[in-house]
């Protein structure tokens, strides 16, 4: 006797080409699968956000010689909370993409970004937190 299993993958697509592309694909794996399609959540961060996010960073390693990558996964290890999964039968820590957080969360995680960079020494450019704080009113 079968039991079913239940599996979840993330995809994000960005443009037709790709979303038809990935159609195709799932088409040719679907035989005898259920496949469901949803559409991403509001109110994620914005692109400017993840630009200057990313732009920190990068500012951040040039001065500790840190790779971006590892930074970037230092503060969302620091300062994102964690959802638990198990995974071939270990509990494991998943932090969340920086595209799946809020606005209000990216703009969190932000300040303690800053907040750090000072403390290294780092000038990083402004972020306008009063456009964000009307964006998310």
């Amino acid at each position: 006797m079968r039991t079913a299993i239940e599996q979840s993958y993330r995809m994000e697509v960005h443009s037709d080409v790709g979303r038809a592309i990935v159609l195709n694909r799932l088409e040719s794996y679907a035989n005898g699968f259920a496949i469901t399609i949803e559409p991403l959540p509001k109110n994620t961060r914005t692109l400017a956000q993840n630009r200057t996010y990313w732009q920190w960073l990068g500012l951040i390693s040039d001065h500790t010689g840190y790779d971006t990558r590892w930074l970037d996964n230092h503060y969302r290890t620091q300062y994102l909370e964690p959802r638990v999964e198990v995974r071939f039968g270990n509990l494991e820590h998943i932090y969340p993409s920086t595209r799946e957080l809020s606005v209000e969360v990216m703009s969190t995680l932000m300040q303690h970004v800053s907040m750090d960079a000072g403390t290294l020494g780092v000038v990083l450019p402004l972020y306008d937190y009063e456009e964000l704080a009307e964006r998310v009113a």
